[in-house]
Formats: C-alpha cells, sequence, structure tokens
C-alpha cells in the first residue's frame, strides 16, 4: 500500500521552508526538486535546501558504505549552513520571497519502485524478544509475539532493525538486497560532500 507524501497534508500560508535529504554516499536524485516543488504547492516558500549524508542503510562492518557518516566535518557543514540560513532569514523581504530557489532534480521525477525483495530475516534461535527491532521500525512493520514477523508491504529496506538487534539476530538474507549491498559497496567508495542551495 502506497502512503501519500505526508508534505501534501501540511498548510505554508508564505512560511519560510528549509528542506533537508538524507542519503547513503550514492545520489539523491530528484528529492530536493519534488520537496520543492510540493512545499511551493501547499503555499510553503523554499528559502534553502541541502543534501547531507548518513551511513547507508545497507552498510555493515564487513560491507560499509558511508560508515561513520555523517562525522565531524559533516556536522561542521551543517553548523555552517544553519549560519547561511539564519543570515538569509535576517534579510529576509518581499523580493527575497518571490525569488525562486533553485535545486538539481529532473521532471518528471524518478520513480521509486519498491524492491521485490524479503524484509530482514529473524533468527529466532538467537532473538531473545526484547523488542528492539519493533521499537526502531518507522513503518511498524514488525510485531513480535511467539516470533517475529515482519509485514513484507509495509518493510521499506531500512535495516534499522539489523542495526539495534543486540544479538545480530536480524539479517538481510535475500539475495537481491546483497547484490544491492555488494554494488553499493563497490560503487559509493568515494567521499560525497553535503551540496547546499540558497
Amino acid at each position: 500500500m502506497i502512503q501519500e507524501n505526508p508534505l501534501k497534508k501540511l498548510h505554508g500560508d508564505g512560511i519560510p521552508v528549509v528542506l533537508v535529504a538524507v542519503y547513503g554516499n550514492n545520489r539523491f536524485s530528484d528529492i530536493l526538486l519534488e520537496m520543492k516543488d510540493i512545499t511551493a504547492s501547499r503555499g510553503f516558500v523554499p528559502v534553502a535546501a541541502a543534501a547531507f549524508i548518513g551511513e547507508h542503510s545497507f552498510s555493515t562492518k564487513d560491507k560499509p558504505i558511508a560508515a561513520g557518516r555523517p562525522d565531524a566535518q559533516d556536522i561542521n557543514d551543517a553548523k555552517d549552513f544553519g549560519r547561511s540560513i539564519r543570515k538569509k532569514m535576517l534579510e529576509y523581504n518581499v523580493d527575497s520571497a518571490n525569488k525562486v530557489l533553485e535545486v538539481p532534480g529532473d521532471f518528471p521525477y524518478r520513480e521509486w519502485n519498491k524492491i521485490q525483495s524479503q524484509p530482514p530475516a529473524t533468527d529466532e534461535d538467537s532473538c531473545i524478544k526484547c523488542n528492539k527491532c519493533e521499537l526502531v521500525c518507522p513503518v511498524n512493520a514488525i510485531s513480535i509475539n511467539q516470533k517475529v514477523t515482519t509485514d513484507s508491504d509495509l518493510c521499506i529496506f531500512c535495516c534499522a532493525c539489523v542495526k539495534q538487534c543486540p544479538v545480530l539476530a536480524r539479517k538481510i538474507t535475500d539475495s537481491r538486497l546483497l547484490n544491492i549491498r555488494e554494488r553499493l559497496f563497490n560503487s559509493c567508495t568515494e567521499r560525497k560532500k553535503p551540496e547546499i542551495f540558497l
């Protein structure tokens, strides 16, 4: 089931908005443009945007992808971004409200197709039923009774459950996801810097 973008439920009424995307050192594609278009259509005024890097959801100790990001340099860049926004807002007026924020991206936006794969699996022999996986799941796809059950229609493969499991009972086992992780591990080695748009 595809849920409506929550941004489409907001109403801006001329309020300035800052758009921020976080991605796993791969690419952020059209997301800033899409956020800009949606927020503008809802009455907000996009005044700044940024794409920051975080550790990829498929990253592991043996296959690190942007491991340790955001790091100290990223934090400094974020602070600089914040100071730039503050300066811009102190100078904000009718003219600046009419200025269109330029961000990269293409329209029509890239279509995000859900990966046709199995969610992370649980080794029931190792699982201690601590409920951490259930608590960290951002889409409530995991339920725990006698066994750990994951709703494959809801799972977005963020792997928060894998990263938070204290006994390593949650694992990616689907061959398609393992192949994607291998490809990302090999292709996303070059450090990308945050991109700022003011």
